[in-house]
């Protein structure tokens, strides 16, 4: 307990410690709820409640969140570090159907299809059923979110006949066939298959009790229904201590399935106490007047009160509303702050500021205009594989040969090949290429020369050439370090499907660069400095979403998130006149959710 109290506050020792209960714990931004969750599971080892063999489930949303947890871990406790398992939900997923997965006529050895593999296979059931006129993408995506809200395939095909869907219905589980054929699942199978096996074979449920004597659940507020249905078919009503941590105000993926609900769920089927983490460590006071501001006007939140600001509040307002006449005046505005900000050192590297913006398209300004100015700047996309021609082949070939009987995975190598502008896109032969002497990394680089990928580029002008040649070194260095932890073929392959998925989210970036992304990508990001863009009228919150609804409320969470990014500045930028989506120049007013903080806690600038 000496340990706790040197290294955490007050009530962050009491939820550490507090280990015979199931708890939800609602946290808010910089409150210090990592650190809570690592020093909960050292302190499990640590006191003898959990003893090797028994384990400890740490489950959570992305890569990063799940490395930057075990990294701590491990800092704190070694046998902590060695006896839990920390992990995202699909990677639990993935796991379990490795061991059960033959309880589903699985192989050991099963792939994992990407949305482009999900499109192909798509497509073939498509003709298989004579369904015409298929939008590939989209159906992807609706398929994925039907099987989550449902829990199962067979779950959502019912519901598509009941409702006289039946030619829909026939194209699922065509699709599902021609997944099972090829020894394939998509991701939302890895969510929905380990709940059909455990409900089948309850069994299973108490082998995995008897393993994971505690279960930390991160993100709560991000779950779709297959995934609480999960953790709920595993522990509930047994001896496994269940530890929820979430926080309603960053519930900003209903989009991919999430449920606000989930939180009323989880105290109930868990018999949860809840709890609150409302210290702020991260944001000025003046910045987290601004957030409160915002968010206590939200509708129906479990939270009551402000948040404490545990930095001293030096009086000084950092957070400001700037109104600017047109884009290029934005961009200008962000570069010259910045520029200032630098020689004042108030900031120490580039790298201590992000731009925030709905899309690529409201960062575009900003990004034309740092480059003007002379200051590094980069895009930070959801995922860590770089999306260039020649990465996608290299990519497919390397799933191609961890499956070589998926001639779905084959003809997908020969599509990248096209698009990458290969002379002949049908040079793929698997058998040229199977190696069972080489490592994936040493196999990866015999497709890249196999298949000549270099020489594809020459020509490119020369800053094409050296974007995507360093994309090609950038991919195989990135697969290096995947090879360390997955060293058998058909697991790198698998490992670098769910490292490409966007639920997965990205690492941070190292080069010393202003990190443009969308708001979205920033979760979980923090930084001295945050500007966010376009907060004008039918943008944020968009135009289609009516005032007061959950989808407005969304809208608000999603403001809210990004201003609480912020450690020490804050700049809402809102743009008189910025073009729509034909590219017509039009008036707007700021965004209503702009509106809706408190005026005279901003610092209002117009510029220029």
């Amino acid at each position: 307990m000496e340990i706790l109290k040197k290294k955490l506050d007050p009530d962050q020792v009491e939820l550490a410690s507090e280990l015979s209960n199931n708890l939800l714990v609602l946290a808010g931004p910089g409150s210090g709820k990592t650190r809570v969750i690592t020093h909960r599971i050292a302190y499990l080892f640590r006191q003898k409640i959990v003893q090797p063999p028994c384990m400890v489930l740490g489950i959570t949303f992305t890569n990063k969140a799940a490395a930057e947890m075990r990294a701590r871990i491990r800092q704190i406790s070694r046998v902590a570090s060695q006896w839990s398992h920390v992990m995202t939900f699909h990677k639990f997923g993935e796991n379990f159907l490795r061991n059960y997965g033959y309880l589903k006529g699985l192989g050991r050895d099963f792939v994992i299809y990407d949305e482009r593999l999900q499109s192909i296979a798509l497509k073939a059931a498509a003709k298989d059923v004579g369904f015409k006129n298929l939008d590939a993408r989209g159906t992807v995506s609706a398929i994925e979110k039907l099987k989550s809200a449902h829990g199962s395939t067979d779950a959502a095909v019912k519901a598509l006949r009941v409702s006289g869907k039946t030619k829909p219905a026939e194209l699922i589980t065509a699709y599902n066939a021609i997944l099972r054929s090829n020894n394939a699942v998509d991701f939302s199978d890895l969510l929905c298959l380990p709940l059909e096996i455990i409900k089948k074979y309850p069994k299973l449920s108490r082998i995995l009790q008897d393993i994971y004597r505690h279960v930390l659940v991160d993100e709560c507020q991000d779950t779709n229904h297959v995934q609480l249905k999960l953790v709920k078919e595993l522990f509930e009503g047994s001896a496994t201590v269940v530890f929820g941590v979430a926080d309603e105000d960053q519930s900003i993926y209903t989009w991919r399935g999430a449920r606000i609900k989930n939180l009323n769920d989880f105290l109930g089927v868990f018999n949860a106490e809840p709890k609150s983490l409302r210290r702020n460590y991260r944001c000025h006071p003046s910045i987290l007047r601004v957030a409160d501001s915002l968010i206590l006007k939200a509708i129906g939140r479990l939270k009551t009160g402000k948040f404490i600001a545990c930095r001293p509040d030096d009086g000084e307002c950092r957070a400001y509303r700037v109104d600017v006449p047109d884009l290029a005046s934005e961009g200008l505005f962000v570069a010259d702050i910045i520029v200032d900000l630098k020689d004042k050192n108030k900031i120490s590297k580039w790298s201590d500021v992000s731009v925030l913006g709905r899309n690529w398209g409201h960062l575009q300004a900003t990004a034309d205009a740092l480059n003007e100015a002379g200051i590094p700047n980069i895009l930070l996309n959801e995922a860590d594989i770089p999306d260039t021609p020649e990465v996608n082949v290299m990519l497919s070939a390397l799933r191609s040969c961890a499956s070589p009987n998926d001639d779905l995975a084959k003809d997908l190598v020969k599509e990248y090949l096209q698009e990458a502008g290969h002379p002949d896109h049908s040079v793929f032969y698997l058998k040229d290429l199977v190696d069972p002497s080489l490592a994936p990394v040493g196999l990866l680089k015999k497709i890249r020369k196999y298949l000549g990928l270099d020489g594809l580029l020459d020509d490119l002008d020369t800053g094409e050439q050296e974007r995507r040649l360093e994309a090609m070194n950038n991919f195989q260095t990135y697969c290096t370090r995947v090879a360390r932890i997955a060293t058998d073929l058909p697991s790198f392959s698998r490992m670098l499907t769910l490292e490409g998925h966007s639920d997965q989210g990205k690492e941070e970036e190292t080069e010393d660069a202003v990190n443009l992304m969308s708001i979205h990508t920033s979760k979980g990001t923090e930084r001295k400095v945050i500007f966010i863009t376009a907060l004008d009228e039918e943008i944020f919150p968009r135009f289609n979403i009516e005032s007061g609804s959950e989808g407005w409320e969304e809208e608000r969470r999603l403001l809210y998130v990004s201003i609480t990014r912020a450690e020490d500045y804050l700049y809402l930028i809102h743009c008189e006149k910025r073009p729509t989506l034909r590219g017509n120049l039009r008036y707007r007013n700021p965004s209503p959710l702009l509106l809706d903080i408190d005026q005279n806690l901003l610092n209002c600038i117009t510029y220029p």
